[in-house]
């Protein structure tokens, strides 16, 4: 098996276990099913999240998530509501990718940044319904050139929900941050771009290039949108 072709097969073993128990499998598991050591195992990982396939857990030989899946608990649940399942995102946008990448309607539970007070939507048929919040919308604190230089802090503290445009000024006037509110045909549009192949077999990451311009297609124009 060439290197391409194991780091591939890693990735569709690691999501087929996300989607079917909502968590990653050990390296311990993964060096059984591969046959390998788990110093081989953990280095094919580590060069995995060189190239933004997954993230290791710091200072442990963990998987801490593969997006859209987070392999602990967060503020952002899922919940799959044909087949009851439920999983964890690792901020508001993978929440609202779920629904692109299994291609069924799910809901989302979370909460307002600001206030803390509970959020609940639906997504079916490519649509953010039955909102909680009528107002409720995603924010990016951090430029999108910055992402990959901390992701674990982009996706943990960066990709947030906030309930009503107030809340959204009072959060701005308290932290002193000034991000993006995206609309709701632009979350969606980012969504269906990067998460409705992520299942296939054969996923590649969309370019830089092509990510660029799915920005600017969708309106995303200015310089906190420049890769």
């Amino acid at each position: 098996m060439v290197k391409r072709d194991l780091q591939n097969e890693l990735r569709n073993t690691i999501y087929a276990e996300f989607v079917q128990s909502a968590h990653a499998p050990s390296i311990e598991e993964l060096s059984i099913v591969f046959n390998l050591s788990r110093h081989q195992i953990l280095l094919e990982l580590v060069e995995m999240e060189k190239n933004h396939y997954l993230v290791m857990q710091p200072n442990a030989n963990r998987i801490l998530f593969a997006n859209p899946f987070s392999n602990i608990k967060t503020a952002y649940k899922v919940i799959v509501e044909r087949t009851k399942m439920q999983y964890y995102a690792n901020c508001s946008w993978d929440a609202i990718a779920f629904h692109f990448m299994f291609k069924e309607r799910i809901s989302v539970d979370s909460f307002c940044y600001h206030c803390l007070q509970p959020l609940r939507f639906h997504l079916k048929n490519e649509e953010i319904v039955e909102k909680s919040h009528s107002n409720l919308f995603v924010y990016f604190t951090k430029p999108a050139v910055k992402w990959w230089d901390d992701i674990i802090d982009t996706c943990s503290n960066t990709m947030i929900f906030l309930c009503s445009d107030d809340h959204k000024t009072k959060w701005e006037k308290s932290t002193g941050i000034r991000g993006r509110k995206l609309l709701e045909n632009q979350i969606i549009g980012l969504s269906q771009f990067f998460y409705a192949t992520k299942l296939d077999l054969d996923y590649v990451r969309p370019t830089v290039e092509s990510t660029q311009e799915k920005f600017e297609e969708l309106g995303l124009h200015d310089s906190f949108w420049k890769m």
